[in-house]
């Protein structure tokens, strides 16, 4: 038997994927995240500018969610291969390549993002690096060493995407196996 929807709440999702799309859509074509009005990004997502506040109190508000939508795609780009494998090596190629995949929005969004949206990433981070095992032994041997990964690899795509970091996602990849090495021995 299916499930009969309201229809206002499928308006709503709907609405809601507009305006964050529309958001996505003005970064893309290189406005920064700072100069989107309300009324341009509602022109843009073909909306009434009232339908904004229905959803968001401040630009911000949607900044933060569709940060937070990236991450949490980020994260579920890799979920099933950090599964299959107990090798932090490999890990590290599933996270680099998921990351690939989102560069060019998140180079845009990582400048304007709060305190709040990286903390969740690096807590994102932790959970799923509790699942491979080469991980979960170095956090039993030590928790300060476990903390120093989680803050090395979060911190280190941080300033990638802020630009204080001149290197490739390779090169990303290649030095975290490195640090990862060097505190597993």
């Amino acid at each position: 038997m299916s499930k009969i929807i309201d229809p206002k709440y499928v308006n709503a999702k709907r609405n809601d994927t507009a305006i964050k799309e529309a958001y996505l859509s003005l970064i893309a074509s290189g406005y920064s995240p700072d100069s989107i009005s309300v009324t341009k990004l509602m022109q843009t997502a073909k909306l009434n500018r009232g339908t904004f506040y229905n959803h968001y109190a401040t630009m911000n508000d949607l900044a933060v969610a569709v940060q937070d939508q990236i991450i949490s795609q980020i994260f579920a780009l890799f979920a099933s291969t950090v599964h299959q494998t107990d090798d932090i090596y490999r890990f590290v190629d599933s996270f680099n390549q998921a990351v690939r995949a989102n560069e060019a929005i998140l180079n845009r969004l990582v400048n304007s993002a709060p305190l709040e949206v990286f903390v969740s990433f690096r807590n994102r981070l932790k959970m799923r690096l509790k699942e491979v095992d080469t991980f979960v032994a170095l956090s039993e041997r030590n928790a300060f060493l476990e903390t120093v990964v989680i803050n090395g690899i979060a911190g280190a795509y941080v300033e990638y995407f802020t630009g204080s970091l001149n290197i490739t996602l390779d090169e990303m990849a290649s030095y975290m196996k490195a640090f990862v090495r060097k505190v597993l021995s």
